[in-house]
């Protein structure tokens, strides 16, 4: 009997569902993985990488410490203190390593009324 229908409207004996349905599904399933496979490995490729300096040389003050290292918004933060007790921040950039600015912290002279 089962002879006598047409190709599609063929089940397998124990699904109930006709083959080139699986073999859609199959197919479609094999489609997703290689898809997200893909996009995984073209956001890793093109993504930004951070580029780091090989050797970058900061030269401090004699007798200067350093107090404190942080990374702040691409910058990295250096907390010195100098030999006269002088608080000092010297500030880097974090990707090439080149020094930016200095800010030195000093105490007004009290005000004598």
């Amino acid at each position: 009997m089962d002879g006598n229908r047409p190709m599609a409207d063929r089940h397998d004996a124990d699904s109930g569902a006709p083959r080139w349905l699986k073999l859609l599904v199959a197919a479609m399933g094999v489609l997703i993985i290689c898809g997200t496979v893909g996009i995984i490995v073209a956001a890793l490729e093109y993504s930004p990488r951070a580029q780091f300096p090989e050797h970058s040389v900061i030269n401090l003050p004699p007798g200067a410490k350093i107090r404190e290292a942080r990374l702040e918004d691409g910058r990295i933060v250096v907390h010195t203190v100098l030999q006269n007790n002088q608080s000092r921040l010297i500030l880097i950039d974090a990707e090439t390593g080149k020094q930016l600015g200095i800010v030195d912290f000093t105490a007004q002279p009290e005000v004598q009324e």
